[in-house]
């Protein structure tokens, strides 16, 4: 690694950093050229001693399945000896001609003699139930020594192993002797009475049948070329070659009677071989790898003075501010942008405290103050006048271990920056400030126009009922008349204006109640029924059957259902038809619809539509008159409510809009037979 130091104040002309590549390149020696070869060297024995182990591993892992196989094949010659024994123990027949009358004719003919012929068999003997030998034939001859006396006494310990076996099946012993000094394969099997025969025989008192085959080389051939064992042959217990497989086959004494030996595979040596020529490629390469680092690195240093050079360049001439510091917290350079930004030059500041040129924002030392953050930080940059500069300050600490190297600070003054975000902020409030005085001021107005108000439409409305007798002319009559419905219209638009800014302040408290929304919807139906049939429009009710209870404001409930039905049924054309119902809403809220089949809003018009004042048609020859505050002011009321108004509309189709109360407002739900629709008022 190499570590950045600053150079003299008289040597320093263009960049503010060099590198001493004389003591660079004797460290790098010691620290890597001498052990990288080391490594490229131990990693060539490591690869050739792995090598070594996998294929010695191999052979050993080999060996040991060939001894399974060879133990494998043995067990499958005995298990054929002992199928055929078990077919001529568990034989009435063998039973009445060897065990009850000994017809020796009868033995030779069907067993010892066919045997021997048919299946390979160089030994038969019946043992009876005192292992005195009834039958023997050897050879394919009778023979008058005892089944112990060729076989050995361990004949007697099998006979007895398999006469006290279960009744029924018939269970074979088996094992391995020697018959005349040539190992055999030997299978006791007891006589038993087939089933459901007459004889009766006690498991005890069985007589026993022995049969053996001798371990030949055509039993060898047939289990190397069925096992894949190579040369397979019998040798002496102590006979065996080095290096060869070799399975002991011991007789029921446990004592060995012969040794299976075979030439076994060495799949390791194999891989080695093949292995090999990579292994001197791979020895080969490390040695040509070597001698390059050797080469290459000499090149490599002398590169790295240029490199350094062309580094502190790059950072002389950015304009951010760079300082290095040290690993004890001292200034070990910095670049031109720095000295302009901190107004010093840099060889007054190398070698200096870190915190004598930053300071944190509260006004404490900033090297404790770094250390404990990662990132973008704000500082302030001291001047030698005593002033400070705001600057963001970006850490970049060290790359790798080892030596103490030189963390980074990248600082851009934020001068600029904090100045435009003070006006922002000033900006900000005084706009806030503006909307408040709005608010308040629509408030009061709303106030002062609302008297005089009064005053007109009360009178007017005397003057047009004549309560104080009779005008005289019905011309004066109209005009009380009009001037009643104007003031009348005026007072609303007022009213909504003063809710709509009461709203807005965040000075309009909700009077909370349990209310029956399908009472709610009633009531608004009886009272705009009239105004309906002037407009010869069908108006229909959706309700559930049972009573929907919600938390709500009554008044500003009836208000938000009637500025809806308004809209609908002034934008509505003769002949058409106005729906408000109540369903099931999502996530267990319910939803209060007003349905339409009029004009409809297009998509670009509806953001404007929920604006206060905002109309889809603002044209001075609109066909609807209206001041644009009816949605506004019911979105409003019920997010008062913490629900939400949901627009749906296209042009030519109709509107519909939804009002969602939020399950935490819901005391009862929508009964599950769902609403009853009742035609209240049609077309005139």
């Amino acid at each position: 690694m190499l570590s950045v130091t600053p150079s003299s104040p008289e040597a320093r002309s263009e960049p503010g950093w060099s590198i001493d590549a004389g003591a660079a390149d004797a460290g790098l020696r010691r620290r890597f050229r001498l052990p990288a070869v080391a490594v490229l060297a131990a990693g060539g024995l490591l690869i050739t001693a792995l090598v070594h182990v996998a294929a010695r591993g191999q052979n050993e892992v080999a060996l040991d399945q060939q001894i399974h196989v060879a133990r494998s094949a043995i067990d499958a010659e005995l298990d054929k000896l002992a199928e055929l024994a078990v077919d001529y123990a568990w034989w009435d027949e063998s039973i009445l001609n060897l065990i009850d009358r000994t017809d020796l004719a009868w033995a030779d003919r069907n067993i010892g003699t066919y045997l021997h012929e048919n299946a390979g068999v160089s030994a038969t003997f019946v043992l009876d139930a005192g292992d005195a030998t009834v039958y023997a034939m050897v050879a394919g001859g009778l023979e008058t020594a005892a089944a112990e006396t060729r076989l050995g006494p361990p004949v007697l310990d099998l006979a007895g192993t398999a006469r006290s076996g279960p009744a029924r099946p018939v269970v074979p012993r088996r094992a391995v002797m020697a018959l005349d000094g040539a190992p055999q394969l030997v299978v006791a099997a007891p006589l038993t009475p087939e089933p459901g025969s007459s004889l009766a025989v006690e498991p005890g008192r069985r007589g026993v049948l022995v049969l053996a085959r001798p371990l030949d080389r055509e039993v060898l051939t047939r289990i190397g070329a069925r096992f894949l064992l190579d040369g397979p042959m019998l040798v002496g217990s102590h006979a065996a070659p080095d290096g060869a497989g070799r399975l002991v086959l011991a007789g029921i004494d446990g004592e060995p009677v012969t040794t299976l030996v075979w030439q076994p595979s060495r799949p390791g040596d194999a891989l080695l071989a093949r292995l090999l020529p990579a292994v001197l490629a791979v020895g080969a390469l490390i040695a040509m790898l070597a001698w390059r680092v050797n080469r290459v690195w000499s090149g490599a240093v002398r590169r790295l003075g240029q490199v350094d050079r062309q580094l502190a360049a790059i950072l002389d001439h950015a304009t951010d501010a760079v300082v290095m510091v040290g690993a004890d917290g001292g200034i070990a350079g910095i670049n031109r942008a720095a000295e302009q930004l901190f107004g010093r030059p840099a060889a007054t500041a190398v070698g200096a405290d870190l915190d004598d040129l930053l300071r944190s924002t509260c006004g404490g030392p900033a090297n404790g103050y770094l250390g404990a953050r990662r990132g973008a930080v704000e500082l302030s940059a001291c001047r030698p006048d005593g002033s400070l500069v705001p600057v963001e300050a970006s850490i970049v600490p060290p790359a790798g271990g080892g030596e103490p190297v030189a963390t980074m600070l990248i600082l851009r003054d934020v001068t600029r920056c904090k100045e435009a975000e003070r006006v922002l902020v000033e900006a900000r409030e005084a706009a806030e400030l503006a909307s408040r005085a709005k608010s308040e001021f629509v408030a009061n107005m709303s106030h002062e126009l609302r008297t005089p108000l009064n005053a007109i439409i009360g009178f007017s409305e005397i003057i047009k009922a004549e309560m104080m007798g009779p005008v005289g002319s019905p011309v004066y009559l109209s005009y009380a008349a009009d001037i009643h419905a104007s003031g009348s219209h005026l007072l609303t638009v007022i009213n909504d204006i003063l809710d709509l800014a009461r709203i807005e302040a965040g000075k309009t408290a909700l009077n909370e109640e349990a209310v029956d929304l399908r009472a709610c919807v009633s009531a608004c139906v009886r009272l705009l029924r009239e105004r309906a049939a002037a407009a010869a429009l069908s108006l229909v009710e959706e309700l559930p059957r049972r009573p929907v209870r919600i938390v709500a404001d009554d008044r500003k409930l009836k208000q938000m259902i009637v500025n809806l039905m308004s809209n609908a049924i002034k934008f509505t054309p003769p002949g058409g038809v106005v729906r408000i119902g109540v369903v099931h809403g999502a996530e267990g809220a319910v939803d209060l619809f007003v349905a339409d089949t009029g004009i409809g809003i297009a998509p670009e018009h509806r953001e404007q539509v929920m604006q206060p004042f905002g109309l889809a048609d603002g044209s001075g020859t609109r066909r609807y008159d209206g001041t644009g505050l009816g949605l506004p002011l019911t979105r409003a009321l019920i997010e008062l409510h913490g629900g939400a108004l949901l627009l749906d509309s296209a042009p030519g189709s109709g509107t519909t809009v939804t009002l969602r109360f939020p399950r935490a407002r819901v005391v009862a739900g929508i009964a599950e037979d769902g609403p009853r629709s009742c035609e209240v008022m049609e077309a005139c």
